[in-house]
């Protein structure tokens, strides 16, 4: 057979087998490849899988927080079952509406002085009252105080939302006394309320929850549901 023919020949082979092997790359390329549409899904799923991590996450949290809030919840009551067992009955009566001038006085009839005889921090928010009036009657009876202090500091203050100290004075003698004003506060930093009306079996205590709003009652964490 003439050179010149196979010549022809091996170059018509080499095109067609070449040709063929472009081909099969090319299909394979598409194989291995994503279209547009299903890039788009698979971010779709991601994004879904995403939002239900957080959601969980958040559940997670929000269920620790509680779970930190109902504990001190228990040592609280543990104490008040304490200063009942030793002093025969619970501290002093409170209901919602018992704010810093019944402090004043709940302290100035513990000590027997006069009214007014005893000053509170100008910066004391009502809402502190009940729990500080709690945990001032508690920390007079020792075996309550010795409950209390199992509470993590975290969860306790004298502090105003400013930083202020917040505190109690009268005179004794010639001189001044003065303590601290102390409140315990839930997981999101919000002031425990303490009520108890004379007759009732025990005193309540209640967190306002994640809200910190008493008057929305959906996320309240109270003694009476432990």
């Amino acid at each position: 057979m003439p050179a010149v023919m196979l010549t022809s020949m091996t170059c018509c082979l080499w095109r067609k087998d070449g040709l063929t092997e472009i081909k099969n790359m090319k299909r394979i390329g598409r194989n291995k490849g994503f279209t547009i549409v299903e890039l788009l899904t698979v971010l779709a799923i991601l994004v879904i899988l995403a939002g239900a991590l957080l959601k969980v996450a958040k559940y997670v949290r929000d269920r620790a927080s509680e779970g930190l809030t109902e504990s001190t919840i228990t040592v609280i009551v543990t104490a008040l079952e304490q200063y009942h067992d030793d002093n025969g009955k619970f501290p002093f009566e409170a209901d919602v509406n018992f704010v810093t001038v019944d402090l004043q006085s709940s302290i100035e009839t513990d000590l027997g002085l006069a009214a007014n005889e005893v000053t509170i921090t100008a910066t004391n928010d009502d809402e502190y009252a009940s729990i500080e009036a709690m945990v001032y009657f508690l920390n007079r009876s020792y075996n309550s105080s010795q409950i209390l202090s199992a509470i993590s500091g975290k969860f306790i203050t004298s502090k105003d939302s400013n930083g202020g100290a917040l505190t109690a004075e009268w005179p004794v003698g010639g001189d001044t006394k003065t303590i601290p004003l102390i409140r315990i506060v839930d997981t999101w930093g919000n002031a425990f309320r303490y009520a108890y009306a004379d007759g009732e079996s025990f005193p309540v205590i209640l967190s306002a929850g994640q809200d910190g709003n008493f008057s929305t009652a959906g996320d309240n964490i109270s003694s009476d549901d432990l």
